[in-house]
């Protein structure tokens, strides 16, 4: 039983290298076959590249999305943390200066 696109292409070949010396006309209809099936293995083999690479670009770009999050987190998260040092600074001086 044929199962995959592969195994059907290599049947019509095979079929086709049997018959050509014996008979022609169903010879080139098998080599017609496999030549079709192999066409559109190549064709779906491109979309399926395609689709692969917009899929690829989708994750690339919710990555970056999601970097670009983190960094805007970060900053946020260091400019607080600056913002403390300065108050700190601010209320070690006050402390200093009532003593």
């Amino acid at each position: 039983m044929i199962r995959t696109l592969d195994e059907t292409i290599t049947f019509y070949k095979k079929k086709y290298e049997l018959l050509k010396n014996y008979d022609n006309l169903k010879a080139e209809e098998y080599r017609e076959l496999y030549n079709w099936l192999i066409d559109y293995k190549r064709l779906k083999a491109k979309e399926e590249s395609e689709e692969t690479q917009k899929e690829i670009n989708t994750i690339l770009e919710k990555r970056n999305q999601n970097h670009n999050r983190w960094d805007m987190i970060k900053e946020t998260s260091k400019k607080l943390e600056d913002n403390s040092i300065e108050d700190i600074e601010k209320i070690k001086e006050c402390i200093y200066k009532n003593r």
